[in-house]
């Protein structure tokens, strides 16, 4: 018997975006794009929640789509049927000073992201493997067909942009960054989105928070909402899920919270587990 015979239950799905619904070249494959649509025209209300910037999430998939997008892991709450955003508290400059002091520590970047421009800010005796990184990086994205600028390498405090900065993106080694996360000031959170990049935010501002908002407004149940998810970043929006959906390639985390394994994302996971199980 179908796990999810009473298929009106689920009247909201909450999906991740990298890991997730998108392959390994960052696209949403045609099965995945006609779930999503299937489920939209049933009435099921279509959330993306990613820690993408609303911008890079209207060049890869679109507005018809999805319902909200929850941008830069919660920081932005998009409604589709209004054009409106709703907006958490972004990091600041005594932030910014902070996160600056502890990532010169260590052999590792912190790469930020306003208004379309990004920036990557590593100690001056690391500056060449910056450079190298943000070269590979640069590189990987053209091999899978996109044409992402260059990325500004930086190693002075007064060089960092202050203007509308929602999260901060650390990479590294594993262990740098558990170093990183541990010396945090109390003010800000931490997720791994996988083992050489976290991300951090304000105190507050997750997925999840974002989903309660949208689960609230729209006088839903965690038992009505079903989330998928990979990353560390998404234990807290599979949280506010009656189910909770982890890719077959999710980190081991996050398969710990898991009511229901998917496929991988490169095998259209969340695809054929909507047309399995809610349609």
């Amino acid at each position: 018997m179908n796990k999810y015979e009473n298929k009106s239950k689920i009247r909201l799905i909450s999906c991740d975006l990298d890991g997730t619904l998108f392959n390994r070249r960052s696209e949403i494959s045609e099965r995945n794009r006609s779930a999503l649509a299937k489920a939209r025209a049933k009435g099921i209300i279509v959330v993306l929640n990613s820690g993408r910037g609303m911008d890079s999430i209207e060049t890869r998939i679109s507005k018809d789509l999805y319902d909200y997008a929850c941008c830069m892991n919660g920081q932005n709450i998009y409604c589709s049927h209004d054009n409106s955003h709703e907006y958490m508290p972004e990091l600041d400059q005594k932030d910014l000073y902070r996160l600056y002091d502890i990532v010169i520590q260590h052999m590792a970047a912190m790469e930020l992201y306003s208004n379309g421009s990004h920036v990557a800010i590593c100690a001056r005796k690391y500056a060449f493997w910056g450079k190298l990184y943000t070269w590979i990086s640069w590189l990987r994205w053209r091999i899978v067909g996109y044409h992402p600028n260059q990325t500004k390498i930086i190693t002075r405090p007064e060089e960092i942009p202050f203007c509308h900065i929602p999260k901060a993106c650390f990479a590294g080694s594993t262990k740098s960054l558990m170093q990183i996360r541990e010396n945090l000031p109390e003010n800000l959170d931490s997720v791994f989105v996988n083992s050489n990049w976290l991300e951090v935010m304000c105190r507050g501002v997750t997925k999840g928070a974002a989903l309660k908002k949208i689960l609230e407004k729209e006088h839903l149940t965690k038992e009505q909402a079903a989330g998928f998810g990979d990353g560390e970043n998404d234990i807290s929006m599979l949280m506010e899920c009656g189910t909770r959906i982890v890719m077959a390639n999710a980190m081991e985390n996050t398969k710990k919270i898991a009511t229901d394994i998917a496929l991988s994302n490169n095998e259209d996971g969340v695809g054929v587990f909507i047309e399995e199980n809610f349609l």
